[in-house]
């Protein structure tokens, strides 16, 4: 139950995603509490039915508690289908994106950025060096509250094996997560969530020297994310793409940023609206009061953010490259960034993007600083460059 605001899409479907028995002749693990039931093919038809396995009970504090638990804490029985249901919305994103892709990318470009995705999972599954594990979160206490509110202790215990930097060497550690619910019986007779709080190092009071100081503070919730998602939806809905112009080299150029990259993101943002169920489930367990303060803070985090638009893309030069390649270059928009580059072909008439890369900060053998060209096969990873 980090903050969750900054999650992503990804991230979603990861926390999201469903287990169910493997057949490796074992004993079939427990139902997890909830699962999804997953159809369509494409992006646009993607959708996501949640299917609770466990019981919802707002009939006590600590029964609410474990429902709210099942549908949040990320415990490690959920984790079994992750890469079934993740890899189901990738295949039903690229399907999306490959006439766009096909149009704006040369054969070859398409050929190796399917080639870095498919060597970046297995790179990823071969060489990790973080694995955690997390049970189910469990109620340690129950206490009276003012008002007539009870107070609801939980513990999540996190296994985490991590191989230590530059070496071979694993190290395994367990902790304990802590958090603190307060609860408010309604007058339909149901218990609802008002308040929810993690214990955490408090790095501002803690002062300098002596031990860390740790304090309840306010946790932010899964519903959170999901107002903030749904938000983010709203201003994609909003903006008008514009439509790819390849007549130049400097426009296919542009299209790949202005065009190409916007359209799959929001298609990644439109994922909330296909998560059918959660949101109600979520929501019968909380106060209106926590609904409204949750939407409250995610309408001021959404305004700052259209107070931060990012600097427009600039290009800087366009020069000739070999075979005909137009070579387009885009001036760092900020001033730790690095410059974009760009090689266009003209197939067919229109000019598409056959390679790209950035400019990085690198040292010659000397010790000298030198700019050094990182070709970058996964074209998306420019997005925010």
């Amino acid at each position: 139950m980090k903050s969750t605001l900054a999650w992503t899409t990804a991230t979603l479907m990861a926390v999201a995603a469903v287990a169910g028995a493997q057949d490796t002749g074992e004993k079939p693990a427990a139902k997890p509490p909830f699962e999804w039931k997953i159809s369509g093919e494409t992006a646009e038809e993607f959708k996501a039915e949640f299917v609770s396995n466990h019981k919802a009970d707002q009939s006590t504090p600590t029964l609410l508690v474990e429902t709210y638990a099942a549908y949040t804490d990320s415990r490690d029985e959920l984790k079994a289908e992750n890469d079934r249901v993740s890899k189901m919305w990738q295949d039903a994103l690229n399907r999306s994106m490959a006439k766009l892709e096909a149009a704006l990318l040369t054969e070859e470009a398409i050929k190796a950025m399917q080639e870095e995705a498919a060597k970046s999972a297995e790179k990823g599954l071969k060489e990790a060096t973080y694995v955690s594990k997390r049970q189910p979160m469990k109620v340690v206490n129950e206490t009276d509250g003012a008002d007539g509110r009870k107070i609801v202790e939980t513990t999540q215990s996190v296994h985490v094996r991590q191989k230590k930097w530059g070496t071979d060497e694993w190290t395994e550690a367990t902790s304990e997560d802590k958090f603190r619910f307060t609860c408010i019986k309604a007058e339909d007779g149901k218990w609802r969530i008002d308040r929810v709080e993690a214990w955490r190092r408090d790095w501002e009071g803690a002062g300098k020297g002596g031990e860390p100081k740790y304090t309840w503070q306010e946790e932010s919730s899964m519903l959170a994310f999901l107002y903030y998602m749904r938000e983010e939806v709203k201003k994609w809905e909003k903006r008008k793409l514009p439509e790819a112009a390849q007549d130049t080299a400097r426009n296919g150029a542009m299209a790949v940023f202005d065009t190409l990259m916007p359209s799959k993101q929001r298609l990644e943002q439109r994922l909330v609206l296909r998560i059918h169920g959660w949101f109600e489930a979520m929501e019968a367990l909380v106060t209106d009061g926590f609904k409204k303060a949750t939407t409250d803070k995610v309408l001021e985090s959404a305004k700052k953010g259209e107070e931060k638009e990012e600097p427009a893309r600039e290009i800087e030069s366009e020069t000739d490259g070999e075979g005909g390649i137009k070579i387009i270059k885009f001036k760092p928009r900020f001033e730790w960034g690095a410059a974009v580059e760009m090689h266009m072909k003209q197939v067919d008439g229109q000019w598409k993007l056959a390679k790209a890369g950035v400019w990085e900060k690198d040292y010659n053998e000397a010790g000298e600083p030198e700019q050094k060209f990182a070709e970058q096969a996964n074209i998306y990873s420019l997005r925010y460059r």
